[in-house]
């Protein structure tokens, strides 16, 4: 029974890129259970300039995708929220590098997307699947842990932290506990939270109450350039891992 929710609450290992096609349940907008071929959003200016660096596309991104959930969550019954849906959704697509995802898509092949699938139907479905990606943690996307980790003068890689809120109040409430605080390793020390101690205590708790400890993943994106601006191709989650900042070089479109 723990395993399965371990493995159904974390979802490690999981990628989401252009072969990795998931849809978010339960929004109210009929668009999404028609064909992706049959909706086509209109042009948005990318939301920032085109020599924006890397984290800070991330940044604007993150706003976006959860900005569109919070759309979902409230309903497009009205012409004003769907406007608004078709807007935010513009401006997630402008922030995506397009032809790169829709050659991966068709590359990597699928027995559920044709083969001649269309830039618009492809970059759709990725973009659909980054937000289904989020959704948990929309609350909790952690903008002090964000870093470049590699990079150069075409590719880069950003990572950031994120926790679902709920999650960490019930953590909080848990490790607060007398069994846990008063539990210590054998020099005398509280219990490493990653220690296999630390975990057989709470991790039987934290089930109970609906979530699986870790609690805290980290989202990955890639990127590159595309005329000049950067622009994510990539989106993938895991657990938090160590890391190595690494400034990447931002050179402007009128200063290669």
């Amino acid at each position: 029974m723990a395993k399965q929710a371990r493995k159904i609450n974390l979802g490690w290992c999981v990628a989401l890129s252009a072969s990795a096609l998931m849809m978010t349940p339960g929004c109210e907008d009929k668009r999404r259970h028609r064909s992706s071929e049959d909706v086509v959003f209109a042009a948005v200016q990318a939301p920032l300039p085109d020599d924006a660096a890397p984290d800070d596309v991330i940044k604007t991104l993150l706003a976006s995708l959860k900005e569109l959930h919070s759309t979902r969550q409230s309903g497009l019954g009205t012409p004003d929220r769907k406007d608004h849906y078709d807007k935010t959704m513009g401006e997630i697509l402008s922030l995506a590098a397009q032809e790169h995802i829709h050659e991966g898509v068709k590359k990597k092949g699928s027995a559920i997307i044709p083969k001649n699938v269309t830039k618009n139907a492809a970059v759709r479905l990725v973009v659909e699947s980054w937000a289904s990606m989020v959704a948990h943690y929309v609350d909790g996307f952690l903008l002090e842990t964000i870093s470049v980790l590699s990079g150069g003068k075409e590719i880069a890689s950003v990572r950031i932290q994120v926790e679902n809120p709920r999650e960490r109040k019930l953590l909080n409430e848990i490790e607060a506990l007398p069994e846990i605080t008063e539990t210590k390793d054998s020099s005398g020390n509280p219990l490493p939270k990653t220690s296999p101690d630390y975990l057989k205590l709470v991790r039987p708790k934290a089930l109970a109450k609906g979530f699986n400890v870790p609690i805290r993943a980290e989202l990955q994106f890639h990127l590159r350039r595309v005329d000049g601006a950067w622009r994510v191709t990539q989106l993938s989650i895991g657990p938090v891992t160590s890391r190595t900042t690494i400034t990447v070089p931002v050179n402007s479109p009128a200063n290669p």
